[in-house]
């Protein structure tokens, strides 16, 4: 009966979700629906001088110790969004006893690549320094993203040199988990990614191009149906991964496109690919140390 209302809801709003999800309305109003007496947020903390150089920290609200940590970025075509509207992954997250840490950065037309990445860097750098103030561990600190906030967490996460321009250092983290993620997308199609990624610098834009086998662990989930982002994407940087020797763990989602892998990070939608947080969840505390680890688990 429940996976029947589930599929009938899915019906009913699964268009209109897709519609207007450019418009950000969807992600609003999937904030809205979730959970929120779980966690105590704190919004607007600066991590550099530009206006959308912020972020906001949401922490269990009866958290055990210091908990692990999850930086998550979201998506938009490095040309759009706002943290405020991903309050959603927050909801999910704390609930398993999670700090979760969602930041702005900078966007085109205002920035090009890369320096959205350096900003996402600058983010990072921030959390190491001061997320134990917030109950967070520094030392179990997770990278995730969405569609282009994926790309943005692939590349801090394996090219080194943005951590380290910033006093980072990316080998202090616990993991990556890329959902929907674009690490393997030359050559470019025509439009405005063309004044995104400058020609000059497109080879370094590829998170393919930096796999060594010492990048943190990697959670990679695709919709086997994603006519955005090809999930060749993701299986390339798996090989790439598993061929350097290091570690990866990939999921691809029969007939799941993607929206839906977004969507799915809700709380109220989670129905529509369970995958998504299950499997993000479990890759998390598998990783945690021991102190931290629910007993339920």
């Amino acid at each position: 009966m429940k996976s029947m209302f589930h599929s009938l809801l899915w019906v009913s709003l699964g268009p209109v979700f897709a519609l207007t999800l450019a418009g950000c309305s969807a992600l609003v109003t999937v904030s809205q629906i979730s959970p929120q007496d779980h966690y105590v947020g704190r919004s607007g903390l600066a991590f550099g001088t530009a206006q959308r150089q912020t972020l906001d920290i949401y922490r269990p609200r009866y958290p055990i110790g210091e908990q692990p940590v999850v930086v998550f970025f979201y998506g938009g075509g490095w040309r759009g969004g706002a943290k405020e509207k991903y309050r959603f992954v927050a909801s999910a997250l704390t609930e398993r006893g999670i700090v979760v840490v969602i930041p702005d950065y900078r966007v085109y037309p205002e920035v090009m690549f890369p320096a959205f990445v350096e900003d996402g860097a600058a983010a990072v750098r921030w959390v190491m320094s001061n997320i134990a103030d917030y109950g967070g561990d520094p030392e179990q600190i997770f990278v995730m993203g969405h569609s282009a906030g994926a790309h943005i967490g692939a590349l801090i996460s394996f090219d080194e040199h943005y951590l380290r321009a910033v006093g980072g250092d990316a080998s202090r983290l616990a993991g990556f988990i890329g959902i929907s993620g674009p690490y393997d997308f030359l050559p470019l199609d025509k439009g405005y990614l063309q004044q995104v990624f400058p020609q000059v610098s497109r080879h370094s834009s590829q998170p393919v191009n930096f796999v060594d086998g010492n990048e943190p662990a990697a959670l990679l989930i695709h919709g086997g149906s994603d006519s955005t982002v090809s999930a060749d994407n993701a299986r390339r940087l798996a090989a790439r991964i598993e061929d350097a020797g290091g570690q990866v763990e990939l999921t691809i989602l029969d007939g799941t496109g993607h929206v839906r892998t977004a969507l799915a990070l809700s709380p109220a939608l989670q129905f529509l690919a369970p995958t998504v947080l299950e499997r993000s969840e479990a890759f998390i505390w598998r990783r945690a140390t021991p102190a931290t680890v629910p007993a339920a688990r």
